[in-house]
């Protein structure tokens, strides 16, 4: 445990910095770039759900980017408790997992049944549709220019870059 000297959240983003005590600590190596649909990405996390009566889980989850853009959108669904983890590419964090978003399709099928009742007629309409769940993330790309006093002053990724050469 240590104190936490300042904190600062960023607009819309769903990203957060904290600044603490002095300590000399490792941590992923960050990417401002551009992120390209169909990349290859994966995340680490703990969900909020229980896993086969064994309490909380450790759960890695591997897609791609199925749309870049302001959010990015992955291939796989992202389990409620899991904001907040990484998203990675290789080895380097390219954002931070946000949520899910759902699409709607209908599928081919549409069938339709007649009963006949005295003095009316019941029919019956039902539709099969399939439900996509993606997961969303936050890319770093729209941290990259970022000033605020926590980096001092200088951009969040020259920030980076200076904590990486003290490490």
């Amino acid at each position: 445990a240590h104190r936490v000297l300042a904190s600062a959240q960023f607009g819309n983003l769903d990203i957060a910095v904290i600044k603490v005590e002095n300590i000399k600590s490792k941590f992923l190596p960050l990417s401002f770039e551009s992120v390209p649909m169909a990349e290859d990405v994966w995340t680490v996390g703990l969900p909020a759900h229980l896993l086969w009566n064994q309490g909380l889980e450790v759960r890695a989850l591997k897609g791609h980017v199925t749309r870049s853009g302001h959010f990015l959108e992955l291939s796989f669904a992202v389990p409620a408790g899991m904001s907040g983890s990484p998203v990675l590419s290789g080895t380097k964090a390219i954002g931070v997992l946000q949520g899910n978003c759902k699409a709607e399709t209908l599928e081919d099928r549409i069938e339709e049944t007649v009963q006949q009742a005295p003095g009316r007629e019941l029919r019956k309409i039902q539709e099969v549709r399939a439900v996509i769940n993606y997961g969303l993330a936050t890319p770093l790309l729209p941290m990259r220019m970022v000033k605020h006093e926590i980096f001092g002053e200088v951009t969040f990724e020259d920030f980076v870059r200076r904590m990486t050469q003290k490490v």
